[in-house]
């Protein structure tokens, strides 16, 4: 059987547990003259690689995109004018064939539902 320990208090164990632990594994205090004198910072830009990722930028003047623009443009060339269609027009056969004819008469419109009415009054005439 196991030897019976003594009973300790927790904290006469906890002082126990931290004179026991390695003295790698404690804080160090820094000595007030290892320490570096306080001062202001100063402030840096951080180098990020964007800027040299950067194109030169170019951009040209309005004056420069409307002279590109109009030496783009296709150059406008004037159809020659067809000297039939200022002259007065002709009545041809089929234009006074077309003036001839008449107008279409109108034909009245033959709905379902008017059927369906006819024929309920006819039977409501009936059975009375």
């Amino acid at each position: 059987w196991p030897k019976k320990t003594p009973f300790k208090p927790l904290a006469v164990r906890v002082q126990e547990f931290h004179t026991r632990t390695p003295p790698r594994y404690k804080a160090k205090p820094v000595p007030a003259a290892a320490q570096r004198p306080l001062s202001m910072t100063q402030p840096k830009e951080p180098t990020l690689r964007t800027s040299s990722r950067l194109r030169a930028c170019y951009a040209k003047s309005r004056e420069e995109e409307e002279l590109q623009a109009m030496a783009n443009m296709p150059k406008f060339h004037a159809r020659p004018l067809n000297h039939h269609i200022l002259e007065a027009p002709r009545t041809t056969s089929a234009a006074k064939a077309a003036a001839k004819h008449a107008p279409t008469p109108p034909q009245p419109f033959n709905f379902i539902t008017d059927d369906r009415l006819q024929r309920r009054h006819q039977q409501q005439q009936q059975q009375q």
